[in-house]
């Protein structure tokens, strides 16, 4: 029995009904390439979720945790969300240009995560600069785009 692979068979003619015809599903590779990309959802999903719900944990335990729990407590929101667009701009298969300013703007917020972990010192206040560059650069990106779309 043919399934719809392998050579094309010469079948004359189509009916004008033709296109409410399905071609046959290889069901098995429908179903992998189906769930493989719900779980690649899935789990962007999850960790956009969990940046939200650590940053209201940082808002409400803010005044009431020690200093060095602090950083911890403000990074984890930062990285995961740099995480979670970053996997997801990856995911989306973006044009190359688009997909290199979106990693720009997702390393821009793994970068900031990271600066709350460092101690103070040469290495932070790179880092710290280095962010503060890749925001510049991203919101001079937007806004030209806006102008190019007026």
């Amino acid at each position: 029995m043919n399934r719809g692979i392998g050579p094309k068979q010469n079948m004359g003619p189509l009916p004008p009904y033709a296109f409410l015809i399905r071609p046959p599903l290889n069901y098995e590779l429908a179903t992998a390439q189906v769930t493989s990309g719900v779980k690649r959802t899935l789990f962007t999903s999850l960790l956009a979720r969990l940046s939200l719900i650590a940053a209201g944990v940082l808002l409400l335990a803010n005044q009431f945790v020690p200093p060095e729990v602090h950083g911890w407590l403000s990074s984890s929101p930062l990285l995961l969300a740099g995480f979670s667009y970053a996997l997801l701009q990856i995911r989306l298969n973006s044009p190359r240009g688009a997909l290199l300013k979106r990693l720009l703007l997702a390393g821009a917020f793994v970068g900031w995560g990271i600066d709350q972990l460092l101690p103070s010192g040469r290495a932070a206040l790179f880092l710290g600069d280095a962010v503060i560059a890749a925001y510049v650069l991203d919101l001079f990106w937007m806004a030209a785009d806006q102008q190019r779309a007026d």
